[in-house]
């Protein structure tokens, strides 16, 4: 099952710092304009991160049938790469989301593994096979405006029962730790509540360092131009690759996924040679012959 990272347990009132609304500049450069809270209906959290998205439903007290449905083990059509299209429903999937499952988990903009983007298309099988159920819709956004993928939600169908959540460590600084949630008023009162009676807490601090950065134009041009470098790195090592024999689908953000004969021999060679990578297994239930490379910092070697 492929880890679905950035999920939200500590939060406090966006309002804390700054108001988000439909006018607010924030949400103009987000993009998140229909996702942040502006009217009656939906509300905006920051938030600190922690890992753990399949602990999220727990954490809200979700009563409901069946279990957590992520989007996981995705099988990439090389035809289709960097396209959403490329990553195809199975028989067993779409089985498992009609059961009505506790919660669906899954990455709409950007996965944070493959690089690959949903497309319009499969989001909108993703909200027919989610129709009828009463299943709630958690949204990873953990790239971010790293990412030149445009941001989509199935909020715009499912408003009552979707939490969007758009992670600001990667473009703005992990060591923010922070990330913007928003739903319906419901929802957000829940995590407020269960929020009253944790032990943790978000830095008022960091919150208005963010909403700074977020209203500094400065801060948009220096992420358009780290979005350039990022995909010119990983393009970089995927040509370099599929030189090699080794296609690689095209795709954005900060790694490859990269498939090898043996994860074992790979990561010991690349150990050998003073190359961390990840193994695919860490990132999957089912059996994996992938590596996940890191391309963020990547020099000319």
């Amino acid at each position: 099952m492929l880890r679905i990272a950035d999920n939200i347990l500590g939060l406090a009132h966006l309002d804390d710092i700054a108001a988000v609304h439909e006018h607010d500049p924030i949400g103009c450069l987000t993009g998140e304009t229909d996702l942040v809270g502006h009217d009656d209906h939906r509300q905006a959290l920051f938030g600190e991160i922690a890992h753990g998205g399949e602990n999220f439903a727990d954490q809200l007290r979700v009563k409901r049938r069946g279990g957590l449905v992520e989007q996981h083990q995705l099988r990439l059509d090389r035809e289709g790469a960097g396209d959403g299209d490329a990553l195809l429903l199975t028989a067993g999937e779409l089985a498992g989301i009609a059961a009505s499952p506790t919660a669906f988990l899954f990455q709409p903009r950007l996965h944070s593994v493959t690089g690959v983007t949903v497309s319009s298309s499969r989001l909108d099988q993703l909200g027919d096979v989610l129709e009828d159920s009463d299943t709630l819709i958690i949204e990873d956004d953990g790239v971010g405006d790293v990412s030149a993928a445009p941001p989509q939600s199935l909020g715009d169908r499912f408003a009552e029962r979707t939490i969007h959540i758009l992670s600001l460590s990667k473009s703005l600084g992990p060591d923010l730790r922070l990330a913007v949630l928003s739903s319906s008023a419901p929802i957000v009162d829940q995590i407020q509540s269960y929020r009253s009676f944790s032990a943790g807490w978000t830095s008022r601090i960091l919150q208005g360092a963010a909403a700074w950065l977020l209203r500094d134009p400065a801060t948009w041009q220096l992420i358009g131009e780290a979005r350039e470098i990022y995909q010119q790195r990983r393009d970089a090592l995927a040509d370099a690759l599929s030189e090699r024999g080794i296609a690689i689908p095209a795709g954005q953000g900060l790694c490859l996924w990269v498939p090898v004969v043996s994860e074992p021999f790979a990561m010991v060679t690349l150990a050998a040679r003073n190359i961390a990578v990840n193994p695919g297994n860490k990132f999957s239930v089912l059996p994996s012959s992938h590596i996940r490379v890191a391309t963020s910092t990547l020099g000319h070697r």
